[in-house]
């Protein structure tokens, strides 16, 4: 829909338009709940020992493969729309008409001049410029003010939205003295209206300064003709600077260098993590005698408890439930992009506009298998993670596998004693009567 570029009146000042899963925890160290691993190393470095949570993984080629294309789809997205932003002579799809200038009070005396640098304006732009002229009176029984009639206006009159508007009005008691040059202000409006379609050429900035150009064109005491002339020579000479400069301001990169800093950063830190990996063989090995007594000795004072986080089965079940839960209400935004993009994309290509359906479709089916395959990852991994938590907190290993600690035999207290006899006791224990335990009698 069309849209303000501005206004202003006598008196008035003037006013601007609107351009519209739970991580693997790893360390050298033992820490409850871990398992062992041995990272050896091909390459003739010494083996690591780790401890784990989680069974670590390797940076896999297809994992950066995925970063690559998505950081891709996302740097070719934003490209192709700076790309339908950057300013470029519009087609014309609607009917030019026969003049310009529609002087509804005869207030301007070089139409004909006028006529043509609008004509000009139109050829190097594709935009069509109107300028209507009119009563104050002719407007204000029906409409609160003189935007609500330009915009009347324009939806009455056009379609499209490449056309541009000026709408200026004077009191009729006025209009007869100012156009005989006896009168320098007069109580004037003027409004702006203009299509969407215009704003890449048309800019804001350059809005401004028609603006104000109008503005201080008509508080001179210019004649109108002038005024209008003047504004539309500078007009032509800024659209033409800016449709024929045979660049595209730096700015407009800015957006696809932060995202490709955005990819590229994790992108060559997994290389350099895959470039490791790959003389890298992982393989868990039996927990070390050390490992063993302190998992024992935590047992011990955290038996009832599940996992390294000392957190109850039952409630580590309820967590699972609810980060499900607020993962679905997290991703369902991001859903509804990739629905939207495959809906819009086929309604593109059913206008004929393939070239932006084909994308927006692809896009829109990239995106969402994108974010199927993160969610079923996410989930199965929750899954596990609910079905481990109540496993003991030591490595399944048979008992044979890993070491445990030999002992003599005389270092452990003796458990066989003789029970003392009374045979040969000449004593009545009568008076401890009182001191034997219950249940000892």
């Amino acid at each position: 829909m069309p849209h303000s570029g501005g206004g202003g009146s006598h008196g008035g000042g003037s006013h601007g338009g609107s351009h519209g899963g739970r991580s693997s925890r790893t360390s050298h160290s033992y820490f409850p709940g871990a398992r062992r691993y041995r990272r050896h190393y091909n390459d003739g470095r010494p083996d690591e020992y780790i401890y784990s949570s989680g069974r670590p993984q390797k940076t896999s080629l297809a994992s950066i493969i995925a970063m690559i294309l998505f950081g891709g789809i996302f740097s070719s997205m934003m490209f192709f729309s700076i790309r339908a932003d950057s300013p470029k002579r519009l087609e014309e799809n609607y009917v030019r008409p026969d003049s310009y200038v529609v002087d509804n009070i005869d207030i301007l005396d070089k139409e004909d001049e006028i006529d043509e640098l609008l004509g000009n304006f139109n050829d190097n732009t594709g935009i069509c410029p109107v300028i209507y002229t009119l009563y104050t009176e002719d407007y204000e029984d029906d409409y609160v003010d003189l935007e609500s009639f330009a915009y009347n206006v324009y939806i009455g009159t056009w379609e499209d939205e490449r056309h541009y508007l000026i709408v200026f009005a004077v009191p009729e008691d006025q209009a007869a003295e100012y156009r005989k040059g006896k009168l320098e202000v007069p109580d004037y409006e003027y409004e702006i209206m203009m299509g969407d379609d215009t704003d890449p050429v048309i800019t804001e900035s350059i809005e401004r300064s028609v603006v104000a150009d109008l503005r201080e064109g008509f508080e001179s005491g210019e004649d109108p003709d002038l005024v209008f002339i003047d504004v539309f020579e500078s007009l032509i000479e800024k659209t033409d600077a800016r449709l024929n400069s045979g660049r595209i301001s730096l700015m407009m990169f800015l957006p696809i260098v932060i995202v490709l800093l955005i990819f590229g950063i994790p992108v060559i830190a997994m290389i350099k993590a895959y470039n490791k990996d790959k003389h890298v063989e992982i393989e868990e090995v039996p927990l070390t005698e050390s490992d063993n007594e302190y998992l024992g000795k935590y047992r011990e004072n955290y038996s009832g408890f599940s996992g390294n986080s000392q957190m109850p089965v039952e409630f580590k079940g309820n967590i699972g439930i609810v980060v499900k839960v607020l993962m679905m209400v997290f991703m369902l935004p991001f859903i509804i992009v990739g629905l939207v993009q495959i809906i819009g994309g086929a309604s593109d290509m059913m206008s004929g506009d393939n070239v932006s359906g084909v994308f927006r479709l692809i896009f829109g089916i990239i995106w969402s298998l994108i974010l199927v395959i993160t969610m079923g990852t996410i989930f199965s991994r929750l899954g596990k993670s609910s079905k481990s938590s109540g496993t003991p907190m030591t490595a399944d290993y048979p008992d044979a596998d890993y070491p445990h600690a030999e002992y003599p035999q005389s270092d452990y207290p003796s458990t066989d004693y003789e029970p003392v006899s009374h045979d040969n006791c000449h004593s009545s224990h009568e008076e401890d009567e009182d001191s034997i335990r219950k249940g000892y009698e």
